[in-house]
């Protein structure tokens, strides 16, 4: 969720802004806007610029990583990968080819996917015919 407030502000030559939002969600400060630029397209001249401030409210993530955390989402993602009764993840444990590295592929008239370890393929017309090559 995020909350907007916009600030306007019309300047001058050597003109200096600041904007400041203080509310019950959240203190900030626009400082040391100047209006020293460069021309730019017509009616914006030496000196005369506007600026428009966006103070937004966003959620902060958090500061210290949970390693137990991070470590447990993983170890399952990779034992959900390495699971399964697929021909390819059966050929890869029983050969000890680690984790998929790709998504399953065609190449050539045969079907594919990269392991840890190799490529294990079968042709598409034979698919129980499957073995590995090293990358």
């Amino acid at each position: 969720m995020s909350k907007c407030i916009r600030v306007g502000s019309q300047c001058y030559v050597n003109a200096k802004v600041e904007s400041t939002i203080d509310s019950s969600w959240m203190r900030c400060n626009a400082e040391k806007l100047h209006t020293r630029h460069a021309d730019e397209a017509d009616g914006h001249t030496y000196g005369h610029h506007s600026f428009y401030v966006v103070f937004q409210r966003t959620l902060q993530g958090p500061t210290v990583l949970d390693e137990k955390a991070v470590l447990s989402a993983a170890r399952k993602q990779l034992d959900e990968q390495i699971a399964g009764d697929a021909p390819f993840a059966v050929y890869a444990r029983k050969n000890q080819l680690g984790a998929p590295v790709t998504a399953e592929f065609n190449a050539g008239g045969y079907r594919a996917c990269g392991y840890v370890g190799g490529i294990v393929y079968a042709p598409l017309t034979r698919p129980n015919q499957i073995k590995h090559m090293v990358w």
